[in-house]
């Protein structure tokens, strides 16, 4: 009688994910180390024919203390795996993209584009007749003939050759980078734990030293952090002072990040170009909030992640995946140490 296929945490994951793995993948052999000290993680791993890999480093030591045929790496780049230290003991990585960073990064993006082209502001001027302050009546258009720009906007900022600065660089981050290069735009990053070599140059980012560095470096500041302890008001008005004047704030992570009190501050005296939040210290936000009259501000309820599934469609792509492996079928991209990380 053949067991089950043994698949292992190679860390302790957040509950709300164990969660969706112990549900979706039932039919495995699940491990989940119950803490991240050595000895619970080396007890998952025993047996172990596949190892699913987050934040904590994977390599050799944890394929020698386990059986694994197959690495499963959550999220499109494997930059916790160790490649050449699997490729050297036979077993191929393979990265299942989060269809919930997928879709975040989407909704930055988004956000980030509502800002800088004032689509909110335009929309509102449209419905709202805003060519007759002009002076302008409406007429037929033809090729040559329109009313470009109608209502006069002379603060829309195109993308191409600005930066990006990312605070926070794990799958939601890497998604976002990869979407700004595709605009054109530069993109920088920082976050506690340097991002290792040769990772900075696959992704295209320039990797800064400090967190206040990239707030003064950059354009634009996308925030994807957890909110703890440490990170709590994080960009307080201290903070905020630092970033260019005209910059612009994205925040799709948690709105215990920021000051919320001293952004509105800053959007309404024209420090800061504008902010697209979809998080908020308080959900649903308050109709009196100060960030609800704030100009420049494009707020959405909480949407990020919406359409994607979440955790549970992950696990279905990773239980997909460890099948096809097994079965000897092709399955998602595999990882190699000469990728490009694109």
């Amino acid at each position: 009688m053949t067991h089950r296929t043994r698949v292992a945490f190679c860390e302790r994951p957040p509950d709300l994910v164990a969660r969706a793995a112990r549900s979706v993948l039932s039919r495995f052999d699940l491990r989940i180390p119950d803490s991240d000290e050595p000895a619970a993680i080396r007890s998952a791993l025993r047996g172990a024919d596949a190892l699913l890999a987050r934040k904590r480093r994977v390599g050799g030591r944890e394929l020698d203390q386990s059986a694994a045929k197959l690495i499963v790496m959550l999220g499109r780049h494997p930059v916790s795996v160790a490649l050449e230290e699997a490729a050297a003991r036979g077993a191929p990585v393979v990265a299942v993209p989060h269809p919930g960073a997928i879709a975040v990064a989407d909704h930055t993006l988004a956000l980030l584009l509502a800002v800088t082209r004032r689509i909110v502001e335009g929309d509102r001027g449209v419905r709202e007749g805003g060519y007759r302050s002009r002076g302008l009546s409406p007429s037929r258009t033809t090729e040559e003939s329109f009313a470009f720009n109608w209502l006069g906007r002379d603060d829309i900022v195109a993308l191409e050759g600005r930066t990006l600065g990312l605070a926070g660089f794990g799958a939601i981050g890497q998604e976002v980078a990869r979407r700004a290069r595709g605009f054109g735009m530069k993109v920088s990053m920082f976050q506690r734990r340097p991002l290792r070599e040769p990772w900075p140059g696959r992704f295209g980012v320039r990797q800064r030293g400090s967190f206040g560095e990239l707030l003064e470096t950059s354009d634009i500041v996308s925030l994807h952090l957890p909110h703890t302890e440490a990170t709590s008001n994080l960009l307080d008005g201290a903070a905020l002072d630092r970033m260019k004047r005209g910059a612009i704030l994205v925040n799709t992570a948690r709105g215990g990040l920021v000051d919320e009190a001293a952004l509105a501050e800053r959007l309404r005296d024209g420090r800061l170009g504008g902010a697209g939040l979809d998080v908020f210290r308080e959900e649903p936000l308050p109709e009196a909030h100060p960030l609800a009259q704030a100009p420049g501000a494009v707020l959405a309820p909480h949407t990020g992640g919406a359409g994607a599934g979440g955790a549970r469609e992950l696990f279905a792509r990773v239980g997909e995946a460890v099948d096809a492996f097994f079965a000897g079928r092709a399955g998602p991209r595999r990882e190699s140490s000469g990728g490009d990380g694109t």
